[in-house]
């Protein structure tokens, strides 16, 4: 197979990888599998013609720039080609699971280069290979421009790396030497000030942060007069299920000060998940892991945390819950809808 095929090949995949991740609106209901595996399958492709035509491009002698020493040259293309190659899945990856990331918006340029990596990012691979194949060998060799593209890549891969794998890992160890009380810059303390509705700052309060990002997070909750209100409007927007699940989450750790008033609002997004049951059965691009992702679990701790001695008056919404789930006849749902039913059929036997 010629450079020349296995450069268009790669195109192609990355075409196909641009339009699927454009079209793909995973939006607010979980994560549907078939789309995911099929950008997991293409970028798969995507790597190993990448790799087959960085060894036809060695061979070829275009990246004697970097060094002259074919041992050394074979070391660095080694650890820089899957550099490249991770920054290309991770920009993907962000633009699939977008909508998880409540803290981000296009309007603000770093959040929009995120967002439309998948799109530049491969391009600073695909236009240096391209130039060296279709121009000339020593294309890159003799342009600055496509050096610094290649030398882009890697270290767009490499900061992506040691941001996931060291800095995401150590976070806790990193929270305590950038902590206000050292007198040094807490961005996610700042970003909580700085935010004004609870769908940003609400997974701030949550066990897994450290204690003084919590309080920051609680004293920004509690400084709204309306902070109340906005627990329920969020479980009523049935196009949220993402800071719903969140809000499940926070429910069944801590107290609601208002839980009167706040089971009908419960209630509404019980009536949510048995919506986002009949589309998930509807569509046949998702599996029963999808339903996973509705938060069933938290909300059955969340009325144990917030009902204590009356989880009774929540029955008749979890009965709902649990006929939508009896409904769905695919064979492929089965063993998730029966773990699903039965956690709720035992979970009303506590209460009986």
């Amino acid at each position: 197979m010629s450079a020349k095929t296995i450069l268009l090949i790669v195109i192609l995949i990355y075409i196909l990888i641009v339009i699927l991740n454009s079209l793909n609106e995973n939006g607010n209901s979980s994560h549907f599998a078939a789309p995911y595996f099929i950008l997991i399958l293409l970028f798969l492709f995507y790597s190993i013609f990448s790799a087959l035509l960085t060894s036809r491009l060695y061979r070829a002698g275009a990246f004697q720039w970097i060094s002259v020493n074919p041992d050394v040259l074979k070391i660095i293309l080694i650890i820089g080609i899957p550099f490249i190659l991770y920054a290309v899945f991770t920009s993907i990856m962000i633009r699939a699971d977008w909508s998880t990331y409540q803290d981000q918006s296009i309007s603000k340029p770093q959040d929009f280069l995120a967002f439309t990596a998948y799109i530049w990012v491969p391009l600073l691979m695909i236009l240096p290979f391209a130039m060296t194949v279709y121009k000339n060998e020593m294309a890159i060799n003799q342009n600055v421009l496509l050096k610094s593209l290649l030398t882009l890549n890697v270290f767009i891969g490499f900061v992506i790396f040691i941001y996931f794998k060291i800095y995401i890992n150590y976070k806790p160890f990193f929270g305590t030497i950038f902590n206000p009380a050292n007198g040094h810059y807490h961005p996610d303390i700042e970003k909580i000030q700085s935010v004004l509705k609870l769908d940003d700052y609400i997974h701030y309060t949550l066990p897994y942060y450290d204690s003084k990002i919590r309080d920051a997070a609680f004293t920004k909750l509690k400084s709204d007069p309306k902070w109340d209100e906005q627990f329920y409007n969020i479980l009523e927007d049935c196009s949220n299920n993402y800071t719903i699940g969140r809000i499940y989450e926070f429910l069944s750790i801590y107290t609601f000060e208002y839980p009167e008033k706040l089971m009908p609002h419960f209630k509404k997004s019980v009536s949510c998940i048995v919506t986002y049951v009949h589309e998930y059965a509807a569509n046949e691009n998702t599996s029963g892991e999808d339903l996973s992702g509705l938060n069933i679990d938290k909300v059955l701790l969340a009325i144990e945390k917030q009902y204590p001695g009356t989880e009774k008056m929540l029955f008749d919404s979890l009965d709902e819950l649990s006929s939508a789930l009896k409904g769905i006849k695919r064979n492929d749902y089965k063993s998730k809808t029966a773990e699903l039913i039965s956690k709720i059929e035992n979970f009303k036997e506590k209460f009986h």
